[in-house]
Parts: structure tokens; sequence; C-alpha cells
């Protein structure tokens, strides 16, 4: 398992992937831009029961952040947060297929997370 520098240079990588600041992120996880500078330069741990919050503010699974190697391929039915799973919910209701539901509202989240970035670098 990843150790607190690795997990905070990760945890930094894809905010600045996102184009949000650490007081973007700490404001979206109720906690201080300090706090969230503290997590990426590994001098405080991320906390297990803070963990799932911060990979859905940052639209990526839990596992990015523990996983020896973040590229490998994700279990298809790690969820990223409530958006996902009602997508999910709402596609299959539809009648679409489990994988196909699952692959769309990934597609979705990874859009919205796009945009967002787009969107925050078209305002600087």
């Amino acid at each position: 398992m990843p150790d607190n520098r690795e997990i905070g240079r990760r945890l930094g990588e894809r905010r600045r992937e996102l184009n949000m600041t650490q007081e973007e992120l700490g404001k979206k996880l109720s906690v201080t831009g300090t706090a969230v500078s503290r997590w990426e330069s590994g001098t405080n741990g991320l906390s297990a029961s803070d963990l799932p919050a911060v990979a859905r503010a940052l639209y990526v699974p839990a596992t990015y952040f523990l996983d020896e190697d973040p590229s490998a391929e994700n279990d298809p039915d790690e969820i990223v947060g409530q958006p996902l799973e009602d997508a999910i919910y709402i596609a299959e209701s539809k009648g679409v297929p489990r994988q196909e539901s699952i692959e769309g509202a990934r597609r979705w989240v990874l859009f919205n997370a796009e945009e967002e970035a787009r969107r925050r670098g078209a305002g600087k």
C-alpha cells in the first residue's frame, strides 16, 4: 500500500488535473486549504474516514489512492459516489444492461469532471 507521501502526491496530481485549488477542494470537503496542503505533502495522513469524500470530490474511486498502480483497471462495480449510483439505477430501470449502465455512468461522471475543469480554467 502506498505511504502518506504517495497518497498525497496522487491527491495533488488529481486535484491539479481538475484545475481545482487546495482551497476549493477544502471547501468541498469542509476542511481548510491548509489541511489539503498537509495531505498532499504527506505531513498529515489522509484518514480512512476522509478517503471516500476525497475520492468523490476528485471523481475517482478510493482505490485510486490505495492501489499500488492507480492506473490499473478498477473493479467495474466500484462506485464513485451517489450521482454515479443514481445514474446506473436510472439506466437499469429503463432496461439498459448493467455493464452498459456502469460504463455510461462512468463516462457521464468523467465528462462532468472535465467540464468542471474547463470551466475553472476559463474563469482564471
